[in-house]
């Protein structure tokens, strides 16, 4: 499975209409943050727009929850103290958090942050006030916890802040990207763009000291000694308690013994009532122990490894060791960090600003004690939970991780050396994950063997700014997450998870593992599928096209971590003149909804057409079943005009040429269309469906079994559509096969009602 590297840029996107939307009048939002003067500007502009603001102070139970928190956060510069504002934040959070996290409507609730870093979330054009990373970690992590809620992040330039109000209005309650600023009156987002490592510029070796700040355990040591045994060059590790001594007497004790101990910890904890500080104890005893373990280790491999003391967010204590490395320090990896992985309620005051303290006030130290140095690079372990958002109860951990990333660059626009972020996925079995299996749900780990190599060649080739290594994305995405896919077809695993986000439609509510409710706008303008298919003369959505819709709306149904392969859809059922386009376009609501047949479980997709009602209706199913597969034939013959409502111009979805061998078996080949074939759009979805040879089949069941309402009683999926389809068929009994014809690959089987049965 591939890694791929990438950086984000900004890039210019489409501006939202300058009238509010519609939903924001009447709405409850806590508004907080911010000077005075922003906030009064703010609060005159929604409520002059029918926002209704609530007090902090007013939240005194669940029922008395806003819609939304607009967070103004700090606009203050780089030595500002982010505490209070972040903290005014999560105690917030907190009072809207039992409300919210029962919230099934997937609209009305949200979190929009203000950032100040320039208008192009700092990517570019810098600006003095650094610390809207810490917000837009925390909001891309939020819906994680809180699966209905709404988040964006909105970067404005602090000379254009007086656009706030009218920039604020645009946005709320138009939900999409979420990350967005202004920068001149043009609107931008963040994109990703595949590039691969420089050549190296950095030479290390034996004269050079590399500082790791936290290195002594988990991928901080990986790397660390990679760097010692490839490059010669002296290495120094930290941690914030001293190694082991001679009166830690569990230090040498096998690892049975040494478990034994603990438990005698955790007994004796338990009479005296003392848990939390035995938890404390023997978290930081099995540390310790590792440490101790991992530079012995080093050391007796011959490599120039040591070990000092310091706790990064001690300015004095970050002074003090600079300087005992004194000149010969040519190179820093900010790698200090701490997780609690608790969820936001529950995560203490001091634990969320001792998360984010480690990883932004360590880096402000050492920037502050080193910016004038000579260095030859400067490199931030940062996280791609600070990227793209974090896992359940790494809302703090995410806002440290993007906190990092905007404050590197910051200060590389201001360094003589270069600054960089390497945000990471997770590490095999290494690293700070406290949950491993739930990590995976999210993104395959990178090996540890991989990670450093990477990591080295990244140190020689040192980039400025931020690089991110993208792995498979896993199946805890949800709705409201995939709106940040990345989207750029180098994406490991592109075509397996941008369906979702190309069919997501717009969400009205979730239930996770249970149910998701969307409209879908399916637009000519952008689909020249839609006009290859006519319904009583006007276009319409070919049922092919329908399918695919529905195949890729079933993930948001199954729970977390559960994402079966499909093996079949079945009961199908479509009122034909309820696909039919309306002044170019088609809205319908999608309802997908976990349920179970024959004990096993499936997935009901409906479809329904505001004014009409049920337009078409499926299930899903992922247990494998018997099929009955037709004899090819040889004949050939040409088919008559289908009759009925329904027509088929052949544009993109080629009309086969049908051979007979008898009054029941035929057979064609027939080329399938590409997905920009589809869809005249930038990044197209990949196809699960062969749909020429799915539309070839309709075409000759409504021949058979002429009407305005099309049923199919199953379609098996056997494999990926091929570049041409043969079809293999019996129109009377009902039984079709599609397979490659280069290799007779089975692809797709069909059943649908003969002529004779009632359905």
């Amino acid at each position: 499975m591939s890694t791929r590297r990438f950086v984000w840029r900004p890039r210019r996107t489409s501006t939202p209409d300058s009238s509010p939307s519609e939903l924001l009048a009447g709405k409850r939002i806590l508004l907080i943050g911010g000077s005075d003067e922003t906030s009064e500007a703010v609060a005159a502009a929604l409520l002059a727009h029918g926002v209704v603001l609530v007090g902090q102070g007013h939240l005194r139970d669940a029922d008395d929850s806003p819609d939304g928190v607009v967070d103004l956060t700090l606009d203050g510069g780089f030595t500002a103290d982010w505490r209070p504002a972040l903290l005014r934040t999560v105690g917030a959070l907190r009072g809207c958090y039992d409300a919210w996290s029962k919230e099934t409507d997937a609209v009305r609730t949200c979190y929009v942050a203000v950032t100040y870093l320039g208008g192009r979330m700092g990517y570019r054009d810098v600006s003095d006030r650094p610390w809207g990373g810490l917000w837009a970690g925390l909001a891309k992590t939020l819906h994680h916890e809180l699966p209905n809620l709404n988040t964006k992040v909105v970067d404005v330039d602090p000379a254009e802040v007086a656009d706030l109000p009218s920039v604020l209005l645009r946005e709320l309650y138009r939900w999409g990207s979420y990350e967005v600023g202004y920068a001149g009156g043009v609107r931008y987002t963040l994109a990703p763009r595949p590039e691969d490592v420089p050549a190296p510029t950095v030479d290390l070796g034996p004269s050079d000291v590399v500082l790791v700040s936290g290195g002594g355990r988990g991928i901080g040591y990986a790397a660390a000694t990679a760097l010692a045994a490839e490059h010669g060059c002296r290495v120094v590790v930290t941690g914030r308690h001293p190694l082991p001594g001679p009166d830690d007497g569990w230090r040498a004790l096998d690892d049975d013994a040494f478990k034994a101990h603990q438990r005698s910890l955790w007994i004796r904890a338990t009479a005296d009532g003392a848990l939390a500080a035995a938890r404390a104890e023997t978290t930081r005893m099995a540390q310790r122990r590792v440490l101790g373990a991992n530079v012995a280790a080093a050391r007796a491999d011959g490599l120039r490894f040591d070990y000092e003391v310091c706790d990064f967010t001690d300015r004095a204590q970050v002074d003090a060791l600079v300087a005992r490395l004194g000149p010969e320090l040519t190179g820093v990896v900010h790698n200090a960090g701490v997780d609690m992985a608790t969820r936001l309620p529950r995560t203490s005051d001091d634990d969320f600003v001792r998360t984010v303290a480690t990883k932004v006030d360590g880096f402000a130290h050492l920037f502050g004690a080193l910016r004038d140095r000579p260095l030859k690079f400067f490199c931030n372990t940062g996280s791609m939970s600070g990227r793209l958002g974090g896992m359940v109860g790494q809302i703090a951990y995410s806002a440290a991780n993007d906190g990092l990333t905007r404050l590197g660059l910051w200060a590389d626009a201001r360094a003589p050396f270069p600054v960089s972020t390497l945000c990471w996925p997770m590490w095999e079995r290494m690293g700070m994950i406290t949950n491993y299996d739930a990590g995976v749900r999210y993104m395959s780990p990178i090996s540890v063997e991989e990670g450093s190599r990477r990591w080295s060649e990244e140190l020689r080739a040192p980039a400025r700014g931020e690089v991110a290594f993208l792995r498979a994305f896993g199946s805890a995405m949800n709705p409201v997450q995939v709106r940040g896919f990345p989207v750029h077809r180098e994406v490991p695993e592109f075509d397996a998870v941008y369906p979702r986000v190309f069919h997501l439609g717009t969400p009205v509510s979730f239930r996770p593992g249970a149910e998701f409710v969307s409209d879908v706008l399916f637009d000519g303008a952008g689909a020249p599928v839609l006009a290859d298919f006519t319904v009583s003369g006007d276009p319409a959505v070919p049922v092919g096209v329908l399918l695919e819709n529905a195949l890729a709306s079933a993930v948001w149904a199954h729970p977390e971590g559960e994402e079966p392969a499909v093996a079949w859809i079945g009961d199908i059922t479509v009122l034909l003149e309820g696909l039919r386009l309306e002044r170019g376009a088609l809205e319908l609501r999608r309802t997908t909804t976990l349920a179970t047949a024959d004990g096993a479980p499936v997935v009901e997709v409906r479809f329904d057409r505001p004014g009409v009602g049920r337009v078409a209706e499926l299930r899903i199913g992922y247990e494998r079943v018997a099929v009955d597969v037709p004899p090819a034939v040889v004949q050939s013959s040409d088919e008559p005009a289908t009759p009925g409502p329904a027509r088929w111009s052949g544009a993109v979805l080629p009309v086969a040429t049908w051979h007979e061998g008898g009054p029941v078996n035929r057979t064609a080949e027939v080329r399938e269309p590409r997905p920009a074939d589809l869809w005249t759009v930038p990044l197209t979805p990949a196809l699960a469906l062969p749909l020429a040879a799915l539309e070839n089949i309709v075409r000759s069941v409504l021949r058979v079994r002429p009407g305005r309402v099309l049923r199919i009683t199953r379609l098996v999926r056997h494999g990926p559509p091929s570049a041409t389809s043969r079809i293999d068929g019996d129109p009377v009994r009902g039984h079709w096969h599609v397979v490659d014809p280069v290799d007779d690959r089975p692809v797709l089987t069909a059943s649908t009602p003969s002529p004779s049965r009632r359905v």
